[in-house]
């Protein structure tokens, strides 16, 4: 199987960020549309932020680079 290599073009990785967005931003509006509730919608930002501090939290470590969170659950796990 071919590994695809690191994205290097500024426009393809704003226009990866710009899918994500927009997936996100279509989820959460479905999401809300179909309960029509405020408190529904208020866990739904909390899930997200925290998602997003979870996400950030993973590359604190300066001196590892992840490729994603199961590298970084493999690293948590093997220095135990």
């Amino acid at each position: 199987m071919k590994r695809f290599g690191d994205l290097s073009s500024a426009r393809t990785i704003y226009f990866k960020g710009f899918l994500f967005l927009a997936i996100a931003a279509l989820s959460a509006g479905i999401l809300i549309a179909k309960t029509l509730r405020w408190d529904v919608a208020l866990l739904l930002v909390v899930c997200i932020w925290a998602s997003c501090r979870a996400y950030y939290f993973a590359y604190v470590d300066a001196e590892f680079r992840f490729r994603g969170r199961m590298d970084f659950a493999k690293y948590v796990l093997r220095k135990k």
